[in-house]
């Protein structure tokens, strides 16, 4: 795949993409290695389900979010996916579930490795993540050893100098980014060695100019996201136009309703007014009146 950075897109209305303030991370490695535990503890709550197996309890890719000094902290845990016996359809079609669940492109690829295995059929599956996201993926992926509990007390340093020679190898290949995890950490050292890797990962966007890692696959997905996105946004926008015609017609009708009562109060108070009013004699009416008096009345 080829891969190419690019910045945060932005929207169709010219302004900033919410997902700009994201650190999008997703976990890689082997069934068993630990990637799940080691999601909930960057989560620092269960999000991912997780246990000791050598049978993968991740089926699908899932997403999970915290936060992280005010941005939304993004991460992806993966099946076993890279396995060497699982079959490249199924990797291909969990890949692209991962590609959207991180589109536009994740900002580092956390490859996840138990403390004190490192095995050839291990290599194999490290060679097949790399083909899989490409050569340039190699500046996002960041170490990530678990089991930091078995060593006992040990420094990870002086481990590394009897550590096997993959190992060192895997390390200065990617430069010393690496972080070593305890899963079963809590407060303080869980919040430590959670701010240790994500200040890496900063570091890591911070020296690709604030871009994400992306390719072909990834720029096709993002695509199909925004068509998506643009059919949603004109059917809500043919939606919000009727609701609101419909409105403008119910409040218009109200106001008439309100208007012929009006009126016909009106004509109601008018009415009585000219019942209670007295009626005045008319100059006719007075003549006719005094032709019916007697003369002799008036003595």
């Amino acid at each position: 795949m080829a891969a190419q950075y690019l910045r945060e897109p932005r929207t169709s209305h010219g302004l900033a993409n919410p997902r700009d303030s994201q650190l999008r991370l997703v976990l890689v490695g082997k069934t068993g290695a630990g990637k799940s535990a080691t999601g909930n503890s960057i989560l620092r709550e269960e999000v991912f389900p997780s246990s000791f197996s050598a049978v993968s309890i991740t089926k699908h890719c899932e997403k999970g979010s915290s936060t992280w000094k005010g941005r939304e902290v993004v991460i992806v845990d993966t099946p076993g996916l890279f396995d060497t016996e699982v079959p490249d359809s199924e990797t291909l079609k969990e890949i692209t579930r991962c590609m959207v669940l991180t589109s536009p492109g994740p900002h580092a690829l956390l490859l996840v490795i138990p403390v004190g295995r490192y095995t050839l059929e291990d290599q194999k599956a490290t060679e097949k993540i790399l083909t899989m996201f490409g050569e340039r993926a190699r500046e996002h992926i960041i170490l990530l050893f678990t089991w930091k509990d078995d060593l006992k007390g040990m420094d990870f340093r002086d481990y590394l100098k009897h550590a096997p020679t993959a190992i060192r190898e895997l390390i200065r290949e990617f430069r010393d980014r690496y972080c070593v995890f305890n899963n079963k950490a809590t407060g303080a050292e869980q919040e430590n060695q959670r701010e240790q890797l994500l200040a890496l990962v900063q570091d890591v966007v911070d020296k690709c100019n604030g871009r994400y890692y992306t390719n072909s696959l990834y720029q096709k997905t993002e695509e199909e996201i925004q068509k998506q996105i643009q059919v949603l946004q004109e059917y809500y926008r043919a939606e919000l136009e009727r609701v609101k015609a419909q409105i403008k017609q119910e409040l218009e009708e109200e106001i008439r309703k309100l208007k012929d009562e009006l009126e016909q109060q009106k004509r109601k108070r008018h009415q009585d007014r000219e019942c209670r009013r007295p009626k005045k004699m008319t100059p006719s009416f007075l003549s006719l009146s005094l032709e019916k008096i007697s003369p002799l009345d008036s003595f």
